[in-house]
């Protein structure tokens, strides 16, 4: 069955367009035409790699695990062979290569490694990758629907993780999507993710510079539902179109759909350029999302990118806010409730012994106990009132911390300059001056 350029969704035979994102179907002719993934299995590629299944299939190839022939350690390895159709394109090879081998630079724990590349007997271009045993992203939301926020929190941390280090050599992914995001979840140390085909989408979006279609008919690449307003429209992207995207992917994670995702590819990018995500209280009433939590996947999702973030890093240590607050991230029990009733309980008592003979006592009641059952009983912050005139200040001032030197993390050591973290604060703990 052929599949879609843009989405990678498989269509019946003749298909004018894409059953799933409508967009036109290329009508590939004899030289183009991908075949049946399945005929590779229990063949040799390159001369190296015996092909043991089909790991995958979208619009850019088909991914294959295979056994590495010569190596005996460490010799399972994911392959993808990209469409004939691209390897019919003009200059496509050199520039394609070029993209694979400056990509294989990129190392990081949280980024699938590419290790080889090259053109197969049949004149096909691909290129091998780690082998990592875990599901798409996609398929995990597929099959829990939306995730705690939590495991959410963690799941963004680790895509940060790999972006800083991309971002940091000019590396932008520009196809960010649940799909290239494998997950593992290890039993005690909660999941691993792997990001795959980082900087490969560079190398087609080159190519469809000099496509005579226009975005309706998809010359832009990427995919619609993930992708950031400036891609959408065509322009120059940096690595704040990779957090858009990560917007898109946390939106899902927390609510299990995306923020626009009816009609077609056109109506999708354009909601992107023009319409605001609605909040997941209308999306998802039943679900609790911590509102520091729904206030970054909002800036992510700005529309102009000098709203967002401007970078992995920040938008990490905006994580790292949330995370400190960890019982912000869990949804009020019983146990949470009762505690909140006994809370007020007691404020009620201490206010009714002191009701006549303490001046406010009723305001400052009923400010701590509305304090209380929104918080489940944290001390609120006090109230600024005026000094008393004739009354001298008995508290003395804290003297003012100087604002040169260096600043010390308490929990992971690290040493920073005063003003390089927000509020010179780190894992929700004040920096300590360095002596």
């Amino acid at each position: 069955m052929p599949a879609c350029s843009k989405c990678g969704a498989s269509n019946t035979e003749g298909a004018a367009t894409c059953a799933s994102c409508s967009e036109p179907m290329d009508d590939p002719g004899p030289k183009d035409r991908a075949g049946d993934p399945g005929d590779l299995l229990g063949r040799v590629v390159n001369g190296k790699y015996e092909v043991l299944e089909v790991l995958g299939e979208g619009g850019m190839g088909v991914v294959y695990k295979v056994r590495h022939l010569i190596l005996q350690n460490k010799n399972f390895f994911a392959l993808k062979i990209l469409r004939p159709r691209y390897s019919t394109l003009s200059n496509f090879h050199q520039r394609f290569l070029r993209e694979v081998e400056i990509a294989m630079d990129l190392t990081h724990e949280n980024i699938i490694q590419i290790r080889d590349f090259g053109v197969t007997e049949q004149n096909l271009l691909f290129y091998t990758m780690d082998y990592f045993p875990g599901r798409s992203l996609k398929k995990v939301i597929e099959s829990e629907g939306a995730l705690r926020p939590e495991r959410a929190v963690g799941i963004a941390r680790q895509i940060l993780l790999a972006l800083v280090e991309a971002h940091k050599i000019g590396v932008v992914h520009r196809d960010l999507k649940p799909d290239n995001v494998l997950i593992e979840a290890a039993p005690g140390r909660g999941d691993r993710v792997r990001i795959l085909d980082f900087g490969i989408a560079k190398v087609m979006e080159a190519e469809g510079e000099n496509d005579e279609r226009n975005l309706t008919r998809g010359a832009v690449i990427g995919t619609p539902k993930y992708m950031s307003p400036e891609q959408a429209a065509g322009e120059k992207i940096d690595g704040r179109s990779d957090l858009y995207s990560l917007g898109v992917i946390l939106y899902e994670i927390l609510s299990g759909r995306v923020p626009f995702s009816g009609g077609t590819a056109r109506s999708i990018l354009l909601s992107h350029l023009t319409v605001n995500p609605r909040s997941f209280k209308d999306v998802r009433p039943d679900i609790k999302i911590p509102h520091r939590l729904e206030d970054i996947v909002h800036r992510l999702l700005e529309k102009e990118r000098e709203a967002r973030p401007a970078t992995a890093a920040q938008v990490l240590s905006l994580l790292d806010g949330v995370s400190a607050g960890k019982r912000s991230l869990r949804a009020a029990g019983p146990g949470r409730i009762a505690a909140r009733g006994l809370v007020a309980v007691f404020l009620g008592v201490v206010a009714a012994a002191a009701w006549i003979q303490i001046p406010g006592a009723r305001e400052a009641f009923e400010r701590l106990t509305v304090h209380a059952l929104e918080t489940g009983g944290s001390a609120p912050a006090p109230a600024p009132t005026e000094p008393s005139i004739g009354v001298r200040e008995e508290t003395p001032s804290r003297p003012a911390r100087p604002r040169s030197g260096k600043l010390r993390c308490g929990v992971c050591g690290v040493v920073y300059a005063y003003g390089e973290k927000v509020g010179d604060m780190c894992h929700g703990e004040p920096l300590d001056p360095v002596e």
